[in-house]
């Protein structure tokens, strides 16, 4: 409704319309030396072109109807279709040689394009060319299709938009710290399936993972419901932590437990300026203190390694701290 565009305002009787091989809908109005015309039905408003008497048929004058005409001869537009399982959606179409859009006016169609939607698939993951695609869809929601049909004739494009709703993908998550120090052990746990398979060959739903060095495990998760699997990526850091002691003394600053959960002890014998420094270099906190002995509450830290940078009359130095979980 809201696209609607109003062409007509008069007082005589319109009656049949019908649209010619030459894509133009010409209009009857009764008792008239020539008919109306809508040059363009495909733009939108104004642009459609409406010519009030755009066609003289004189010395003839018009009744109530047109010539009639077969009604096989106007294709009908065939549907895309398709099919979901496990997150494929396999997508039909009609065939070039039907010309569906094009026909009456021997128009030609070129090539389509496929927009699938999905913001997780960048680039040409979330594009296809063919003219029956497959899509495999990132997770479960609601995606809104598009299929655009390019034409030779000067007529331009068609565009076919579908919503598609995916359901059957296991939301798979994995939980566990993925910053660790060389030696650790550390549990990680998968959910959102009823069956787990790692890379590391664990087929239970934790796994206890100590890698030596960076490393990517991967999980896939199966649901007996549907039958259908996903998989995630986990990103392991490791770092030596080698300069890390459990308890740091930076010349008149001690400071402990390291590694810490929550809060950090620190005596000081100077006044002293403390900035905590994430791994992306960023400072976090900055606070200061007076001589003696303080609890600073780390407890909302993201766990992972942290530069302690230390600033007093004597200069400034910097220590590694490690959070765990």
């Amino acid at each position: 409704i809201a696209s609607q565009h109003t062409v007509y305002t008069g007082t005589g009787d319109l009656a049949d319309m019908q649209r010619a091989k030459n894509g133009k809908i010409y209009i009857v109005e009764a008792f008239a030396s020539a008919l109306n015309v809508i040059d363009a039905p495909d733009m939108a408003g104004s642009a459609c072109n409406y010519v009030q008497g755009g066609q003289s048929i004189a010395p003839k004058s018009t009744l109530w109807s047109l010539p009639e005409f077969v009604s096989s001869s106007v294709a009908p537009i065939v549907p895309v279709t398709y099919t979901v399982s496990c997150g494929n959606a396999s997508f039909t179409s009609y065939h070039p040689s039907q010309n569906v859009f094009c026909q009456s006016s021997s128009y030609s169609l070129t090539n389509v394009l496929w927009l699938f939607g999905d913001a997780a698939a960048s680039g040409s993951l979330n594009a296809s060319t063919a003219l029956n695609p497959v899509h495999h869809f990132s997770s479960n929601g609601t995606y809104s299709v598009q299929m655009i049909s390019y034409y030779t004739c000067g007529g331009g494009t068609d565009t076919l938009k579908l919503n598609v709703t995916i359901t059957d993908i296991p939301p798979l998550t994995v939980l566990g710290n993925t910053n660790i120090c060389i030696g650790e052990n550390r549990t990680y746990t998968a959910s959102g399936a009823d069956s787990y398979s790692w890379s590391s060959g664990a087929t239970t739903q934790s796994v206890l993972l100590n890698p030596t060095v960076n490393s990517v495990y991967t999980v896939s998760g199966t649901s007996t419901l549907t039958g259908c699997s996903t998989s995630k990526t986990l990103t392991i850091n490791v770092a030596e932590c080698t300069s890390v002691e459990k308890t740091n003394k930076v010349n008149s600053l001690k400071i402990y437990p390291n590694p810490f959960n929550s809060n950090l002890t620190l005596e000081t014998e100077n006044s002293v300026l403390l900035q905590f420094i994430n791994q992306l270099g960023e400072t976090v906190i900055e606070c200061s203190f007076d001589p003696g002995k303080h609890s600073v509450d780390l407890s909302n830290f993201n766990a992972g390694i942290y530069t302690l940078k230390y600033t007093d009359k004597t200069g400034t130095r910097g220590r590694l701290l490690v959070k765990f979980d």
